[in-house]
C-alpha cells in the first residue's frame, strides 16, 4: 500500500518489542530501529518516530536537522510532555503509556501519522485553584496567542495570523507570562495544557 505509515523506532521498550509484529500486521511499515537520537542523523525515512524516552525530544530535533520533522509518538506516563511536543510544531503527535496494549500503540501511531494529536484521556488534576484562577485571568486575545504559541509558531507568524504587529504579540506574551507566573513560552504552554485551556 502506497499510503502505509512509515515508523522508525527510537530506543527500546517492552511496548515496542512486543508491538512491532502487530504494527506490520495493522498496515504500518517499520522502516528501522535506532538505539538513540544520535543515530537518526543519517536520514531514515519515516512519517512517525516512536520514541522510548521523553527526555530525547530536543536531541531528536537537533539530530533531524533542517529536514521537516515527522510526527512523534512518545512512550511515557507523563502526559505533561504534551506541551513540549506542541512547542516543536510537529505535523502530529501522541503519548502512549509504557504498558499500553498493541491496539493503543497502533491507535497512537495512526493518529499521529494522520496529523492528529492524541494522549491518554485523563488530564492532570494537580493544578490548584490558584493556577486555574490565573488561567481564567487571560483575555480572549491572550488565549489566542497562547494557543498559537502551543502550535510552535514564532512571534512573526503569530502576528501575521492575528493581523497585529510583532510588538503587540510581545506585549501579549509579557502579559501572559506575568499572569501565569512563568518566564518562558514552554512553561506558559504547560500551564495552559494542565488547566485544560489548550487541547493539543
Amino acid at each position: 500500500m502506497a499510503d502505509r505509515i512509515r515508523v522508525l523506532l527510537v530506543g527500546d521498550t517492552r511496548a515496542m518489542r512486543e508491538g512491532r509484529g502487530d504494527l506490520e500486521a495493522a498496515g504500518l511499515r517499520v522502516t528501522g530501529e535506532v538505539s538513540s537520537p544520535a543515530e537518526i542523523a543519517g536520514g531514515e525515512s519515516a512519517d512517525v518516530l516512536l520514541v522510548a524516552d521523553d527526555r530525547w525530544l530536543d536531541d531528536i530535533a537537533d539530530a533531524w536537522g533542517e529536514r521537516p520533522m515527522p510526527a512523534i509518538v512518545v512512550v511515557t506516563r507523563d502526559d505533561r510532555i504534551a506541551s513540549e511536543l506542541g512547542a516543536l510544531g510537529l505535523p502530529g503527535w501522541a503519548i502512549v503509556a509504557p504498558d499500553s496494549s498493541s491496539a493503543e500503540l497502533i491507535a497512537g501511531l495512526v493518529a499521529a501519522g494522520r496529523g492528529f494529536a492524541a494522549r491518554p484521556a485523563s488530564r492532570h488534576a494537580d493544578a490548584d485553584d490558584e493556577e486555574y484562577g490565573r488561567i481564567d485571568a487571560l483575555t480572549t486575545r491572550e488565549r489566542e496567542v497562547l494557543e498559537l504559541v502551543s502550535q510552535g509558531l514564532p512571534n512573526k507568524a503569530i502576528a501575521s495570523r492575528l493581523g497585529v504587529s510583532d510588538q503587540t504579540v510581545k506585549f501579549h506574551l509579557s502579559s501572559i507570562f506575568s499572569k501565569l507566573g512563568v518566564s518562558s513560552r514552554t512553561e506558559a504552554v504547560r500551564r495552559g495544557v494542565r488547566a485544560g485551556l489548550i487541547d493539543l
